[in-house]
């Protein structure tokens, strides 16, 4: 779920619960990205990567009052109602997914707040 809230859902595939090769190839791309041994294993470096990437948007959301709760770094269901809320306030797609639009006004010093 964090790879695909985070918009790093690189293969563009439906969440389905099953570690696949589509999923590892995710993972890959993403730890390239972060210029990290692309191993496609989800090891500790690459989950705090992606939990600390996952709290900075949270505690970005909640600062600007779209309460997401206490930022944990899991993209959960208050995570991605409260992007939904942000997309709506700021004229984007209701995706509920911090796409490169959404993560360009989110981390802008003057997004619309609530």
């Amino acid at each position: 779920m964090d790879l695909n809230g985070l918009a790093l859902n690189y293969n563009n595939f439906t969440i389905d619960g099953i570690f696949d090769s589509k999923t590892s190839n995710a993972t890959k791309n993403f730890q390239d990205r972060f210029e990290i041994k692309s191993d496609g294993i989800v090891r500790s470096l690459t989950w705090k990567l992606l939990i600390e990437n996952v709290k900075a948007v949270q505690k970005l959301l909640n600062s600007y009052g779209y309460h997401t709760g206490y930022p944990d770094g899991w993209f959960g269901s208050h995570t991605t109602d409260a992007v939904r809320k942000f997309q709506n306030h700021n004229g984007l797609s209701l995706s509920g997914i911090v796409d490169p639009r959404t993560r360009r006004k989110l981390f802008n010093p003057h997004p619309h707040p609530v």
